[in-house]
């Protein structure tokens, strides 16, 4: 889905938070901020329109894969979300819209109705 995708990537500028995601390194496996003194990001440097929910349903670890060969950096790009991604790394529920929409069965489907807008008379 995403051209040159370029790893370890630009994102995040400042550091990576916990319960946010980047490619740090050439594994393929999305890195997230280590939670040290036990205090969680409050996104209040997070302009997104992503939502953030920290339920437990979905992966809490993404891979390259996962993205459909999308960086965080791109994602932020495709989503048009805010800087704080840029400054922390993707959040979960950028991570979780992003998979979904790239994923097998959603990519399918958008097939799907495009091929039944095309047949319209």
């Amino acid at each position: 889905v995403c051209a040159g995708t370029v790893i370890p990537e630009g994102v995040p500028t400042r550091e990576l938070k916990p319960n946010r995601y980047a490619l740090v390194d050439n594994d393929g496996i999305f890195d997230t901020g280590r939670d040290d003194d036990d205090s969680a990001d409050d996104g209040s440097d997070d302009d997104s329109n992503a939502s953030d929910d920290d339920s437990d349903d979905g992966p809490r670890v993404f891979t390259i894969q996962d993205t459909a060969g999308c960086s965080c950096e791109q994602i932020i790009e495709e989503l048009d979300l805010g800087k704080g991604h840029v400054k922390f790394g993707c959040s979960l529920g950028a991570m979780r819209n992003w998979v979904d929409l790239v994923s097998p069965s959603a990519l399918r489907d958008s097939f799907r109705r495009s091929i039944a807008v095309d047949r319209r008379p």
